[in-house]
């Protein structure tokens, strides 16, 4: 049910940073919340994908695969995986989303 109570927060801002800057600074937790729990899901999707298009190269290129660039360019990564670094990069992706999306349907509706 807090999905149902988000509601995009209206204010007279001039730009994105004042329009972040303005929610963090104010009693807009359920927002704020809200677009925690959006990019959260949409980076783990996003962090999934990444684990089968994994086990697809590793399927393909069984016999070979240590001996691949994927291979190599894997083990670069923290822990060996690519999942986790692209979640991460994901999340905070999705969370600018959020607030882009958010403030351009502000100053569409003031103006």
């Amino acid at each position: 049910k807090v999905l149902d109570k988000y509601k995009t927060v209206y204010t007279d801002v001039v730009s994105l940073r004042s329009y972040i800057k303005y929610l963090f600074s104010s009693e807009h937790y359920k927002f704020i919340f809200i677009s925690i729990i959006y990019a959260f899901v949409n980076a783990s999707l996003v962090s999934r994908l990444i684990v089968v298009i994994d086990w697809l190269v590793f399927g393909i290129f069984k016999n070979d695969f240590f001996n691949t660039t994927y291979y190599y360019l894997r083990n670069l990564m923290p822990f060996g995986r690519f999942d986790i670094t692209i979640g991460i990069l994901a999340f905070f992706l999705f969370i600018l989303l959020w607030y882009i999306l958010e403030y351009k349907k502000v100053k569409i509706n003031l103006k």
